[in-house]
């Protein structure tokens, strides 16, 4: 309970209730890491939409729900 009240001060306001914003949740070495790993996926994780591309990490939609997918190392 404590650790939603202090996540209430991180919620933006203007946009629906689910919306947070924690700066630095995670250091400049973690975000190089992540974006490493994203732009060096294989190419078929990549969908190209109407100007921008687009990586699914969790799962792949089904028509009877979500396949599971294994999170990358």
């Amino acid at each position: 309970v404590n650790m939603l009240k202090s996540l209430d001060s991180y919620q933006i306001k203007s946009l629906p209730p689910c919306v947070y914003y924690i700066p630095d949740f995670i250091n400049e070495e973690e975000e190089l890491k992540l974006l490493k790993n994203i732009y060096t996926s294989p190419l078929p994780k990549w969908v190209s939409l109407r100007g921008r591309r687009l990586q699914n990490w969790g799962g792949l939609p089904h028509v009877k729900g979500m396949l599971a997918e294994e999170i990358p190392h």
